[in-house]
């Protein structure tokens, strides 16, 4: 199977290098991936800006635009020379429950290679209790790197790529998002629903002097609280199990009943 990996933590992240070693054993894997760290682009996208692409190794390349350029130029730029049957985005350097998909890169580049027609899967691991954030030591991607690799035909079939061979799916397009904690055995694997990511960080304003009218802003997103409603990803990830959410990249919902409105034109 020819597997394109991406990220949006950056081409040298432990994540992504462990995602690929655990992959490279029965697959040809190739990887594009951001110079560096490029968490909450979302689905950014590049359009008419020349981008930089750098060969680090056969099939490797970093990128200096965000996730969803890393996949424009591996489906669409021809670089790789191969046909590519899989994405998976991953392994993310935390979480990327309920609506955080929204703002994602890792979740967005799976999103996007759905919609180009291809199987799509993204990966995100969270480390648990006090343990330091910063410290690499204490990020353990293996065992769900072996999960994604022992489990790729299976991953797969449960996607919905928008796109089947010339033809647009009449169905919405899905991929697959997976989710898992730190324990230190999985108890199995849960499908769930997608989980409220209600955010308490600060916009932080710093107005200058000579003009009220100027200011600058940071956002600190850091305090976050999950909706612990039962069949969410957050519940079954604290529960010791790994998340599987098939999401769908449409965004409309199902209809509704309208005829008895009176609408003014």
């Amino acid at each position: 199977m020819n597997i394109l990996i991406t990220n949006d933590d950056g081409y040298y992240s432990p994540g992504i290098t462990a995602l690929a070693d655990a992959l490279s054993v029965d697959n040809k894997v190739f990887v594009i991936a951001p110079e560096g760290n490029r968490s909450g682009k979302g689905m950014s996208v590049h359009i008419s800006v020349p981008l930089e692409y750098k060969k680090v190794g056969e099939g490797r390349y970093t990128c200096s635009g965000n996730p969803v350029d890393c996949i424009v130029a591996g489906t669409k730029a021809n670089i790789l020379d191969a046909k590519i049957d899989l994405v998976i985005s991953g392994i993310n350097k935390g979480p990327n429950l309920g609506t955080d998909i929204m703002y994602s890169g890792t979740c967005s580049a799976a999103k996007q290679a759905t919609l180009f027609g291809i199987p799509a899967v993204a990966v995100s691991l969270n480390i648990t209790g006090d343990k330091d954030w910063d410290d690499d030591s204490n990020w353990d991607y293996g065992p769900l790197a072996s999960f994604i690799a022992g489990n790729l035909k299976e991953l797969a079939a449960l996607t919905r790529p928008s796109i089947i061979g010339e033809d647009v799916c009449y169905d919405t397009g899905i991929f697959v998002n997976i989710n898992a904690f730190d324990p230190e055995q999985y108890k199995g694997v849960k499908q769930t629903t997608c989980c409220f990511m209600k955010h308490d960080g600060q916009a932080e304003l710093d107005i200058t002097e000579d003009n009220k009218g100027d200011f600058t802003s940071v956002f600190w997103g850091v305090s976050s609280k999950a909706c612990r409603r039962e069949g969410s990803d957050y519940q079954a990830c604290k529960d010791g199990y790994i998340s599987l959410s098939r999401v769908a990249v449409d965004p409309t919902t199902e209809p509704m009943d309208i005829s008895n409105i009176t609408w003014r034109l």
